[in-house]
């Protein structure tokens, strides 16, 4: 189990067989995953939350950006 996790400016990463859950974040309260290559599988992402007063939040369970 991950709480919550960050993959920046990665290459070549490979997630199998995880359960992400109960995250909170205002940008991937469960994964955020930002300029990297990043290969997901067999994943579980539950009751994880964003900052949802926060215009700006973005992703409650999994944030991608610039992949």
């Amino acid at each position: 189990m991950i709480l919550r996790q960050k993959v920046e400016n990665y290459e070549n990463v490979y997630i199998n067989n995880f359960t992400i859950q109960n995250g909170f974040s205002d940008e991937g309260a469960g994964l955020s995953i930002e300029n990297s290559e990043v290969d997901l599988e067999n994943l579980l992402v539950i009751n994880n939350q964003s900052n949802y007063q926060d215009i700006s939040t973005k992703g409650a369970g999994l944030y991608v950006a610039n992949n």
